[in-house]
Order: C-alpha cells, then sequence, then structure tokens
C-alpha cells in the first residue's frame, strides 16, 4: 500500500505539471465556452457548433460550478487519468494479485499519451477511463454472464458512447472481448449472448454518429507507416512539444510491436484477448476504416489503448516462465523504464506547445491603450480571446453571435431557415448582439463588413496563423504590423474610406 500510494502521487503530479505552462487552445476552448451555459443550453451547443456527444460537457459543467480557471478545468482530466491508473490497477489485482496490480500501477503511471490528454482540456481522459472501467465490467460478465453483469456492462458502455463520436472504437474492443471470452464456453451461441450490449450501446451512439457524419473535420488522416509509428510510439512517449527524433519514434514502435506479437504468441490467454482486442484490433479498425471509407485516423482516436499495455504487463507479469527469471533483474528493468518515461513526461510539461490565445490577450490587453474596437471574424478564436481579456464568465456563445453569417456551416443555415426565427427565438439560439465589452476594447465577431464607424478608425484584427502573409490583411493600401502567436495573428489595421467594399473579403478569416 505504501508503494501504491507513492506510485499513485507520483501519477498525479506528472498529470499536473504542465497546468499553467499553456494557456487553453482550439478544442479546449469548446468546453470553457459551453461552461458558460446552462445544461439544456450545453446540449443544444454541442448540436450546434460539435461533432462529439454532450456527456464529457456536461459533466465539465458541473467540474466548472466552484470554480472556472484554467488550472481548475485541467485538473478535471487529470483526475479521469488518474481514476484510469487506479481502475486499471484495481483490475488486474482482482484478477491475478496485488503483484500484478502493482505492475499495471507503476506501468500506467507513466504512459506518456496518458500523461499528455490529463493535460487537456478534452475528453480523452475520461474515455480512457470509461473504456477500462467497460473491460473490468466485461470481465466479470465473461466470468457469469447475469442480467445484473450486463446491465452494469451495458450502462457504462452507453456512457462511453456519449462521450465521443468515435466511441464505436472502444466500444466494438469491449465487445469483441466479450465474443472472445465467452466463444470457448457457448460457441456461436457467444454471439447471441454478446447482442444485447451491442443493440443497447448502439441505440446510445447512433444519432452522434449521425451528427459527426454531418460535419467535416479536416484534420484527421489517412495513416501510412510512419504516422501509425508515431501514435503506437507515442503511447510511451507522449506527445508533447519536446522533439522526439525519428530513430527514438520507430525503435519505440517496433519495440511495442515485438512485445505485442510475443504476447499474443506465448502469453497467457488472458493477455493475448487483451492484446488483440484493445490494442491490434482497434489500430486495424482505425486504418482501414481511413483508407477505405473516410480519415479518422489521430492519435487520440487511439488513447485508450494505451493503458491496456500496463494491463496486459500485468497480467502478463503472472506467469510462470516470468517468475522464474530473477526478480532482481525484472524490478530493476521496471524501475529503469519507470524512471526514463516519468523523466521525459515531466521535461514535456514544461515546454509550451498549445495556441496562445492567453499570450495574444496579454500582449493585446499591453498594446491596446487607446481602447480601440478589436475585430475577430472567427467563433472559436473569438471565444478564445474573449475568455483571457473578459474572464472565463465572458458571455453566452448563442448571444453574441454575427447575425448575417453565424458561421460557414451550409447544413445548420438550412437547418435554421427549416426552424424558422419564432422558434430559435424561443430556443435562445438567435443572436441579441455581436460585440462584446472588455476592458481592452470592444470586441466584434464576425465576418460581416464593420460598421463604418468602427473602419473610419484604427481598429485589431485577430486571425489565424495565416493572417500574417496576407497583404491584404485589413484592408487595401492599408497596412498593420502583424504580431505572431502560436496559431494565431494580431494586426493593427488603419481607418478604412466609408463604402470600401473590400472590407468584407479583407476580413472573412
Amino acid at each position: 500500500m505504501a508503494v501504491a500510494g507513492g506510485v499513485l502521487a507520483l501519477a498525479l503530479a506528472l498529470r499536473l505539471a504542465a497546468i499553467g505552462v499553456d494557456g487553453l487552445w482550439m478544442d479546449e476552448v469548446f468546453g470553457t465556452s459551453y461552461a458558460n451555459l446552462g445544461f439544456v443550453d450545453v446540449v443544444l451547443a454541442v448540436l450546434r457548433f460539435d461533432i462529439h456527444p454532450p456527456l464529457y460537457y456536461l459533466q465539465l459543467k458541473l467540474w466548472s460550478l466552484p470554480a472556472a480557471g484554467d488550472g481548475w478545468l485541467l485538473s478535471n482530466s487529470a483526475l479521469w487519468s488518474l481514476a484510469t491508473v487506479a481502475l486499471a490497477a484495481l483490475a488486474v489485482k482482482s484478477r491475478a494479485g496485488a503483484r500484478a496490480g502493482l505492475v499495471t500501477l507503476v506501468l500506467a503511471a507513466v504512459l506518456g499519451s496518458e500523461i499528455h490528454f490529463a493535460a487537456e482540456l478534452r475528453m480523452y481522459a475520461m474515455l480512457s477511463c470509461l473504456t477500462v472501467g467497460a473491460w473490468w465490467l466485461a470481465e466479470r460478465w465473461v466470468a457469469a454472464p447475469t442480467r445484473r453483469a450486463a446491465l452494469a456492462l451495458v450502462g457504462t458502455l452507453a456512457l462511453l458512447a456519449a462521450v465521443h463520436s468515435a466511441a464505436f472504437v472502444p466500444i466494438s474492443c469491449v465487445l469483441l472481448y466479450l465474443l472472445v471470452g465467452r466463444w470457448p464456453v457457448d460457441g456461436p451461441r457467444a454471439l447471441l449472448r454478446c447482442l444485447g450490449p451491442a443493440l443497447g450501446t448502439g441505440l446510445v451512439l447512433a444519432p452522434w454518429l449521425v451528427n459527426a457524419s454531418l460535419r467535416s473535420v479536416s484534420h484527421t488522416l489517412a495513416p501510412d507507416l510512419s504516422i501509425m509509428a508515431r501514435t503506437v510510439s507515442g503511447w510511451l512517449l507522449g506527445y508533447g512539444a519536446v522533439p522526439i527524433g525519428a530513430v527514438a519514434v520507430a525503435a519505440t514502435a517496433t519495440l511495442i510491436l515485438a512485445l505485442v506479437l510475443a504476447g499474443l504468441a506465448s502469453g497467457p490467454s488472458k493477455v493475448r484477448a487483451v492484446l488483440l482486442c484493445f490494442v491490434v484490433w482497434p489500430v486495424a479498425l482505425v486504418a482501414l476504416i481511413s483508407l477505405a471509407l473516410r480519415p479518422i485516423w489521430l492519435d487520440r482516436t487511439l488513447c485508450f489503448c494505451a493503458p491496456f499495455l500496463a494491463i496486459a504487463a500485468g497480467l502478463w507479469a503472472t506467469d510462470d516462465r516470468l517468475r522464474r527469471l530473477a526478480p532482481a533483474a525484472l524490478a530493476g528493468l521496471l524501475a529503469a523504464v519507470v524512471v526514463g518515461l516519468a523523466g521525459l513526461a515531466w521535461l514535456q510539461a514544461g515546454h509550451a506547445r498549445k495556441m496562445q490565445y492567453r499570450e495574444l490577450a496579454q500582449a493585446l490587453t499591453a498594446a491596446n491603450v487607446e481602447q480601440l474596437p478589436i475585430h475577430v471574424p472567427s467563433n472559436l478564436n473569438f471565444w478564445g480571446v474573449a475568455r483571457y481579456l473578459q474572464g472565463p464568465h465572458w458571455g453566452s456563445l448563442f448571444e453574441i453571435q454575427d447575425p448575417v453569417a453565424a458561421d460557414d456551416s451550409k447544413t445548420w443555415a438550412r437547418i435554421y431557415q427549416r426552424i424558422g426565427e419564432p422558434r430559435l427565438r424561443q430556443l435562445g439560439l438567435l443572436p441579441s448582439t455581436r460585440t462584446l465589452a472588455t476592458p481592452t476594447g470592444t470586441m466584434w465577431i464576425g465576418s460581416t463588413a464593420l460598421p463604418p464607424a468602427v473602419l473610419a478608425r484604427d481598429h485589431w484584427l485577430v486571425g489565424d496563423a495565416a493572417l500574417a502573409g496576407r497583404a491584404d490583411a485589413c484592408a487595401p493600401a492599408v497596412t498593420g504590423e502583424a504580431r505572431r502567436f502560436r496559431g494565431l495573428t494580431l494586426v493593427r489595421c488603419g481607418p478604412v474610406a466609408v463604402g470600401d467594399g473590400a472590407i468584407v473579403a479583407a476580413t472573412g478569416s
């Protein structure tokens, strides 16, 4: 217990180390902006602006009630990740004994990808925790497929389905584990036994898959060997700002592959089942979908796989063949791995890697002593800058929108037309203003042309990184000094002659 307590303390320290190094980045701004809304409005906002189900955002809203600062919100992910470590260790301990649980605990504490996503205000730490919990319940169901065990499993899978639009990947892993576990006992009847959990989960997941399919996600990848190696090696090394050479990435991915193949070839049956269902299957499934249907490959799509490396290692530690090896040598090897991965994670935690909304807002506050207007055409950039200029509770993203061009979603433009203005007003989906008064200056949202009175004086323009290279960033024949930040650009624009229609194209970012 003393060793376990020390390992959990190390795990928590590694997961909290990056808090404060960065402000929040683009995807994280969604969660913080939704947290300003009521619980019902959170669901509406997810449907309106997001591709993911609302469960993560609803629990984040609940978490934000005592405080809404960056550190407090990020601690939510850190605690979900710590829960994954503890849950994995307890599950293995219940299955294979205390020593096996301790091996899992030690390895799970220093997994690079788990530490990386624990420092992001996103749903991936929660996704890993629920997947590990679902595996534990699946293990119990395989041993005794009672109705009570089935209900607990289906409930957990339903929660998993309500967290992420790609939750069908970990859910399929759990269902495959059920099938593999019961097949030696039930034969083909195992398919019928697994049908109930599959249908129950599918009813929850289906609407969110439809919602996600209606939206375009441009940053997903079709994997090649180098992309796959980066993802797999990241389970141990993480995905931080510290550059890791191609040789180290390839060597780590090869090592993981070799250990997985060895486990599949000669490990105990539970080790083979875990590796097949939660490591091999999800990688193959995501690669197949990405190459055959549409790209969905991202490092975070497969983040839940990492804890199962630690789970498999803990279960494998009970193998009699390993017990015959020198305990001191095995303990020394485990200690070296832990020290190396913990040191790398600590090094990465001290390096900034996120978009610099916070830094841009600080620079703008220092530069805009004249209280000039601030134009932020993009909704997401507006939400991010507003958080750091006005504060976490800056306002409602429903009330502050461009009344002419809310965003570039053609799908939602058609939906708005069908719903009609009276009903939209009842739902609170019609904006009441496109401005936000902050101590630094009035912010304007949207790509619609600013009023002539605003354009007749200097103003600030906030855009993405490409804005700095555009000659027409402000308006024709108007120059401004571009200040570059990670993922963002700040430009001071001079006055524009009244009637200059080019401003629409110039500010549309």
